[in-house]
């Protein structure tokens, strides 16, 4: 390998392109490094791949996003497919805060689709307790709700604000789903979490690339 490219630098270039992705620059990774770096010859200026049997970062980007495009590997749902996700489990996780203390407690739950009057929402049962007492004390939760198999995963988190159900109206609406406690305990409270923010991703699962495409080069 004649280059004067080390490891490190390598290393580097490798953080680069992770950065480039995550950023959602647009076109080849040797683009965005170039519109990083602001000038075109940058990248021969550090002697890179500039002889022929050089070692080309630049070739090492460009077979990297290929890889990347053409699977697809993360998309991001819209508000109305995270919710139909939402809809087809029932086992979620609600994170919560008091004062300095965060929780994070498992809970089974129901969406409820919502109307002109109401938004769609997430709603659970709880018996009186430490999770009742931190969403009296902080209303502001995370929700999340994740699934995977070989080949797929995917995560929806909401950002919301939560509340016990305490008109008969309300209650009596509740009573409606398809929401009974999966331990024989009697839960009496149901809590409504309404979103803020919906966000979530499906992924397509894999073997990781060669890290320096060291098979080719």
């Amino acid at each position: 390998m004649s280059s004067s490219l080390g490891i490190d630098e390598t290393g580097i270039f490798c953080a680069l392109l992770a950065l480039i992705r995550h950023s959602r620059v647009r076109g080849s990774c040797a683009e965005g490094v170039r519109g990083l770096v602001g000038d075109p010859d940058a990248v021969a200026a550090w002697g890179i791949g500039t002889r022929k049997g050089d070692f080309s970062v630049t070739d090492v980007f460009l077979e990297q996003n290929r890889h990347m495009s053409d699977e697809n590997i993360i998309t991001e749902l819209s508000d109305e497919e995270a919710f139909d996700f939402l809809s087809s489990l029932k086992l979620g996780r609600l994170v919560v805060r008091s004062g300095e203390d965060i929780d994070i407690y498992p809970v089974n739950y129901v969406v409820d689709p919502g109307d002109d009057d109401r938004p769609k929402s997430v709603l659970f049962r709880t018996s009186e307790g430490s999770k009742l007492v931190s969403l009296t004390v902080n209303d502001k939760v995370l929700f999340e709700v994740d699934s995977y198999d070989e080949s797929d995963a995917t995560s929806v988190v909401i950002r919301g604000r939560a509340h016990r159900l305490t008109s008969t109206a309300e209650i009596n609406e509740a009573d409606k789903l398809d929401l009974k406690p999966w331990l024989p305990t009697l839960k009496y409270n149901y809590v409504r979490i309404v979103p803020e923010s919906t966000s979530g991703r499906h992924f397509k699962l894999g073997d990781e690339p060669d890290r320096y495409m060291s098979t080719k080069y």
